[in-house]
């Protein structure tokens, strides 16, 4: 990190465009959720600069605190607002933010288990229910058939 910042300070003015390409790379988690603040915070004197970074680190991303800050995903092209997905868990950022859940995702099974709870209690989906259902069975085709939550989301479809 040390001499990426060292490479920015040597070249940054007023008004640059600084392209990062995977910072996260041989970085601890902890120091990839304070990278951008200590960008701000080491080139807070320089005014018109936009940071570009390219990234597949759920905890870099949940780091981005600033209104300044957007995440683009080039997949979907769909810009994220910093409240989508600041201070979120890295299971809620690999699942919608990279569409990339994994195994034993925690935030897919306390979504999907809601639901599932809605359906035992014989309450009615609303539209945010309907959403989420959506949203889960389109994550279901990235999950492995192994996996436990792929399958309470079978279940899910089955019942709703």
């Amino acid at each position: 990190m040390l001499t990426m910042m060292l490479g920015i300070a040597g070249s940054i003015q007023n008004g640059s465009l600084i392209c990062i390409d995977e910072p996260e790379i041989s970085l601890h988690p902890q120091w990839q959720s304070s990278l951008v603040k200590q960008l701000q915070e080491v080139f807070a004197d320089y005014h018109g600069c936009h940071f570009i970074i390219a990234t597949h680190s759920p905890q870099l991303v949940s780091g981005l605190v600033t209104d300044n800050g957007y995440v683009l995903s080039l997949e979907e092209a769909r810009l994220y607002k910093p409240y989508e997905y600041a201070k979120r868990s890295a299971d809620f950022q690999l699942a919608e933010i990279f569409q990339s859940p994994g195994q034993n995702n925690e935030y897919l099974l306390r979504t999907v288990l809601i639901l599932l709870t809605k359906i035992a209690k014989r309450e009615n989906f609303n539209e945010d229910d309907r959403e989420t259902a959506v949203r889960l069975f389109k994550l279901q085709s990235k999950m492995s058939d192994v996996d436990p939550v792929y399958h309470l989301i079978s279940q899910l479809g089955t019942l709703y």
